[in-house]
């Protein structure tokens, strides 16, 4: 008897493996996410304590405080003030999101910043990531600044908003927000900084005097990569301006020189449509081209940069590489499908310089967008073989292919093991009756004559 209900347990657990049909079992290794910190406010140099999210240092110029390693969710109000400071400080590695557009008291909304410095000396941002804030960083007065090797993207006001003195934003990448530097202030440098997808503009000044802006890329700016309006003593050269709608302006401003003179030359523009077939100061040497526009470039008959380059300052101009993976590469109807282009990489470009499109069945209609993200899903509706398309493009223009294909099947219908299990309840039903009947009936003893019945 054990060892039928053994069985029938068995065929009952098959039924049900096979009646769901086989899974996709999927599976990730996730970032190990930054410890959790509340909003900072450190409003004097006292307030520079562990409870304050310091970590390290003793606030001088040997050793800055270090505020570093945490998340934090500016929904409720700003994730880092600092206001009224001047011993030295350093924030890294941290994460601030989750600023932008949230309501209170029951109407209206707020923008919180990722990062406000108020009257705050000395200070130094890098490794910060800084998504979905108002500002990704406000500047009000702060003094001796540096901002590096961070990221600010999908902020809804300014990635980096404000004015200050002595402010250098160095190496970070500006993407998908509103516009990636604005403001003003005095003595600073914005060097070799990525703007990608922002709108309006990569960097709008309204004022501002002698900032030094150099040996940045701007791309998909939807009006302007560079605006300087009511500036002065600014220096602008060896920027690589892509895909600009309008070309850059200065409105009201006074000595702005938009190059570092002859033969350092001026800006690369993709909508400059001059040639090269002399040289010189006057680019009078002719024939003799030497990487230079022979005229200026001219907005509305405005003489904007006087040697405009022919070729991306910095950049070789090779392709991006292509390459991704699509798993799984065999699934069924109604399940995704993720691709991964984090591997490609443009070799003589910026960091972070590569977008990313789909074809999701290789007929030539590209599906979405140049995306900054190299990560996306789709769903496929039939069964079938289908190639995926990637396209890459880097900052200047130019573009690379790859494919893979995937396999998607129908899913499969249900058995029904119904039939079988009700028969295999049945027989052991049967042989249970047997068996019990069998043991129940009493044994006759070897010549042992039934009773007579007697009158």
């Amino acid at each position: 008897m054990r060892c039928c209900v053994v069985a029938l347990a068995a065929i009952i657990a098959c039924g049900t493996l096979f009646v769901n049909g086989p899974g996709t079992v999927a599976g990730s290794v996730e970032a190990a996410a930054l410890p959790n910190h509340g909003q900072i406010r450190i409003e004097m140099n006292s307030a520079f304590t562990s409870a304050n999210g310091v970590v390290g240092g003793t606030g001088n110029a040997a050793d800055p405080y270090v505020i570093g390693g945490w998340e934090i969710n500016a929904s409720k109000t700003d994730g880092i003030l600092i206001s009224n400071t001047t011993a030295f400080v350093v924030i890294r590695d941290v994460y601030v999101h989750a600023g932008w557009n949230h309501t209170y008291s029951g109407n209206g909304y707020a923008n919180h910043d990722g990062i406000r410095l108020w009257n705050a000396q000395n200070v130094r941002i890098e490794n910060a990531t800084l998504f979905d804030n108002g500002n990704g960083i406000f500047l009000q007065d702060p003094i001796h600044v540096t901002i590096i090797h961070s990221e600010l993207a999908f902020n809804a006001d300014f990635g980096i908003f404000g004015s200050g003195s002595d402010i250098s934003v160095l190496q970070n990448a500006f993407h998908d927000g509103s516009i990636g530097f604005g403001g003003g202030g005095s003595g600073g440098v914005l060097a070799s900084n990525n703007f990608y997808g922002n709108e309006p503009g990569g960097i709008i000044f309204d004022s501002g005097t002698g900032w030094t802006i150099r040996d940045n890329n701007f791309a998909d700016s939807h009006l302007h990569g560079l605006r300087l309006d009511h500036t002065a003593d600014m220096v602008v050269y060896h920027n690589n301006v892509l895909d600009d709608y309008y070309f850059s302006t200065s409105e009201g401003a006074t000595n702005v020189s938009w190059s570092a003179g002859y033969p350092q030359g001026g800006n690369y523009w993709t909508r400059y449509g001059g040639h090269d077939n002399c040289s010189g100061p006057a680019q009078d040497i002719c024939p003799d081209p030497d990487g230079i526009g022979d005229t200026p470039l001219h907005n509305n008959g405005v003489k904007l940069d006087p040697y405009p380059l022919m070729h991306p300052y910095g950049l070789r101009e090779d392709p991006p590489t292509a390459t991704f993976d699509a798993t799984p590469a065999l699934t069924q109807i109604g399940a995704p499908i993720s691709v991964n282009a984090s591997s490609s990489r443009d070799p003589d470009g910026p960091n972070g310089g590569v977008h990313f499109r789909w074809d999701w069945e290789s007929d030539g209609q590209l599906d979405t967008a140049f995306l900054f993200s190299a990560f996306s899903t789709h769903v496929y509706r039939t069964p079938g073989r289908y190639v995926i398309t990637l396209e890459t493009r880097d900052v200047t223009g130019r573009t690379n292919f790859t494919t893979r294909t995937v396999t998607v099947v129908p899913v499969p219908t249900p058995t029904d093991y119904s039939p079988l299990v009700i028969a295999a309840i049945g027989g052991l039903i049967g042989v249970g009756y047997w068996l019990r009947r069998r043991k129940t009936r009493r044994p006759r003893t070897e010549g042992e004559e039934p009773p007579r019945k007697t009158d």
